[in-house]
C-alpha cells in the first residue's frame, strides 16, 4: 500500500477510533450526569437550554472526553503508519477540532467550553503520536 493511501487510511481509522471512544465516554457522562427528562433531541432550543443548565462537572467531563478521544485518534493513526509520520495524527486532531467547533456552536456550549475544546484536539492527537513515536 502506498504511503498516501496508508496515511489516508490511518486518518479515517483514527477518526473512527476517536468517535467510538467519544461515544462511550458520552454514555458514561450521561450516567453520571443524566440529561433532564423530556428533552427532545431534535429541539435545538431545548438542547441549548439543557447545555446551559449542565453542572460544571458535566462540562469538565466533556472536555476531558474530547481530549481522551483525540489522544486515542492520534495514537491509532500513528500506529497504522508505524510512527513514520506525525501528519496523520495532526490531521485527525485538526478534523476533530473542526467538528468540535461546529458542535460547540450548534449545541450552544458555554464559551469557555468552546475555547477549551478548540485547544484540546490537536495537542491530544499529538500526544497520541508522541506515545508511540520513537524517542529521539
Amino acid at each position: 500500500m502506498g504511503n498516501g493511501r496508508k496515511s489516508s487510511l490511518a486518518v479515517v481509522i483514527g477518526l473512527l477510533a476517536s468517535m467510538i471512544v467519544l461515544t462511550l465516554l458520552h454514555l458514561l457522562n450521561s450516567k453520571i450526569f443524566p440529561t433532564p427528562e423530556g428533552i427532545n433531541p431534535k429541539d435545538s432550543v431545548a438542547i441549548k437550554q439543557a447545555m446551559a443548565a449542565m453542572p460544571f462537572g458535566a462540562n469538565l467531563l466533556l472536555i476531558i472526553s474530547y481530549f481522551i478521544a483525540s489522544v486515542v485518534g492520534g495514537l491509532v493513526s500513528t500506529k497504522i503508519v508505524n510512527a513514520e509520520s506525525k501528519n496523520p495524527a495532526l490531521i485527525v486532531g485538526s478534523i476533530l477540532t473542526f467538528f468540535g467547533l461546529i458542535n460547540s456552536v450548534t449545541l450552544g456550549e458555554p464559551i469557555w467550553m468552546a475555547v477549551c475544546s478548540f485547544m484540546m484536539y490537536v495537542p491530544g492527537a499529538f500526544l497520541g503520536y508522541k506515545l508511540i513515536a520513537p524517542k529521539s
